[in-house]
């Protein structure tokens, strides 16, 4: 196992991601047509986006969302009609999820949304720096998966 070269920066890690994330959804909120839809939910429609026949248990684990609130959100989407279910026949009591015409339709504008802020935000950074940045990322996103 490699050792941490300690740079006294490491507290700086949790403060960025999190200033990161509070920016990014501050300028999605500011974008995005529906504005009735809470993060949280943007992300189970960019999942079901990504992976079409989907179960909510991929949600849950992917996302590491409780089922009940899966469930729930879920639920709403469908009652919404920007989720479709769709029973699974190889396990009746299974569904699978996909989205609707509705859905689709913010399923894009997030992504184009969210794509744009990308850009914007690192217009100014070399591609071996973003190669680095999101390499790092993985290792830290994958640790702390792990410490949950």
């Amino acid at each position: 196992m490699k050792k941490n070269a300690n740079t006294g920066n490491e507290s700086l890690i949790a403060q960025n991601l999190s200033i990161i994330s509070k920016f990014s959804w501050n300028y999605i909120y500011a974008h995005v047509k529906n504005k009735d839809l809470t993060g949280v939910t943007y992300n189970i429609i960019g999942y079901i986006s990504q992976n079409p026949q989907c179960s909510q248990d991929d949600v849950s684990k992917s996302l590491d969302i409780d089922k009940s609130s899966v469930a729930k959100i879920v639920n709403k989407l469908v009652i919404n009609d920007f989720v479709k279910r769709i029973r699974n026949d190889a396990d009746r009591r299974e569904y699978k999820l996909t989205l609707s015409t509705k859905g689709k339709a913010i399923a894009r504008d997030l992504q184009n949304v969210t794509l744009t802020w990308q850009k914007l935000v690192t217009e100014n950074i070399s591609e071996s720096d973003m190669e680095t940045f999101n390499r790092v990322s993985e290792i830290i996103n994958e640790k702390a998966k792990e410490l949950k």
